[in-house]
């Protein structure tokens, strides 16, 4: 008896690895690191389920599935990007730390009071 995985065609074997990505970025992880919750992650695997069985269903061809896909992940970024710049710029501006001179002879860098 065959299990489902051997009828995949070799190149789709391959495929999981977008589909975690995207899972990642559309649960909010950020791109650059540092933000992302393991619940959002688990939304993001859930509407990239979705979407794979929708357009399954569908019969949508594979190139245009990887599009898709590829569109949405896009999507997803730039949104977090957008999102991030808007919440920093919502924010007040932090005091800058005044700048003190060297005293001459000192090569730590340090300033010493």
């Amino acid at each position: 008896m065959k299990t489902p995985v051997t009828h995949l065609t070799r190149q789709a074997r391959h495929e999981f690895e977008m589909d975690a990505i995207a899972a990642c970025f559309i649960g909010g992880t950020a791109v650059t690191g540092g933000i992302g919750t393991i619940p959002g992650a688990m939304v993001g695997a859930l509407i990239m389920g979705v979407l794979n069985q929708g357009l399954s269903i569908m019969g949508v061809d594979a190139a245009w599935v990887k599009t898709i896909k590829g569109l949405v992940v896009i999507a997803a970024v730039a949104l977090m990007r957008v999102s991030i710049a808007a919440a920093l710029s919502a924010m007040p501006p932090q005091p800058q730390m005044p700048i003190m001179p060297m005293r001459s002879g000192s090569t730590s860098g340090l300033v010493e009071r």
